[in-house]
């Protein structure tokens, strides 16, 4: 099981497809959450996928993956953990 979030203004990974950094140079053509998650579904994987309108890379609060660099945890922080948790959670349990 996956969990994707992402935000569908994200400039570092396209969260359908293109090319990352935006920049259409030699950086390989690459596939976002979305696209990854339609595919997922068709082979019956079972993913959850929250794309959040208008939200930048790492749209949680973070800077390079540094939640101190990025201000901290934000208005999203809680939601992204809860619905990871939840969806998660019977993955988990069964172990």
């Amino acid at each position: 099981p996956v969990a994707f979030f992402h935000g569908t203004s994200d400039l570092v990974v396209p969260y359908d497809e293109g090319y990352p950094f935006t920049l259409n140079i030699t950086l390989p053509y690459v596939y976002g959450s979305s696209k990854i998650s339609d595919k997922m579904n068709s082979l019956n994987i079972n993913n959850m996928l929250v794309l959040e309108q208008n939200e930048p890379h790492e749209y949680y609060g973070a800077l390079n993956g540094n939640l101190n660099l990025g201000g901290g945890p934000n208005e999203y922080w809680d939601s992204i953990v809860n619905d990871a948790s939840y969806f998660l959670y019977d993955y988990f349990v069964l172990w």
